[in-house]
């Protein structure tokens, strides 16, 4: 018998950093309040995430459909949207650029976030 191998298996395939392509600018564009293609996140995530965030660095905050996390003492920030096919995007906000992420579910976004040292 055959077994076929989860995507998400790997620790190297629960995220993967994607190009700033147009329709990940249209997903994260928020001119007007217009968000793209993302749906609200449940409660249940924001909570999940806001339970385990390292308090004494990020705040965290509901903003339409995203979730924004802000560090405190760095100049990395955080924004998290979800498609409706349970990928959640992230666009990492960086003094001098923005870097977007791919991830696996919420399972792939928690392995990011705890990758990247914002939850514990």
């Amino acid at each position: 018998m055959k077994y076929i191998k989860k995507f998400n298996e790997s620790s190297s395939e629960y995220y993967e950093e994607i190009e700033n392509t147009y329709l990940i600018y249209d997903f994260f564009k928020d001119a007007a309040g217009v968000f793209g293609n993302t749906i609200d996140i449940k409660k249940v995530y924001f909570d999940e995430i806001k339970h385990r965030l390292k308090t004494d660095d990020y705040q965290i905050e509901k903003y339409g459909n995203f979730i924004r996390i802000n560090s405190n003492g760095s100049n990395y920030n955080y924004e998290i949207g979800q498609d409706n096919d349970e990928w959640f995007y992230v666009q990492v906000k960086i003094t001098s650029r923005d870097v977007y992420y791919k991830c696996d579910q919420f399972e792939g976004l928690i392995k990011f976030l705890e990758d990247f040292h914002v939850i514990n």
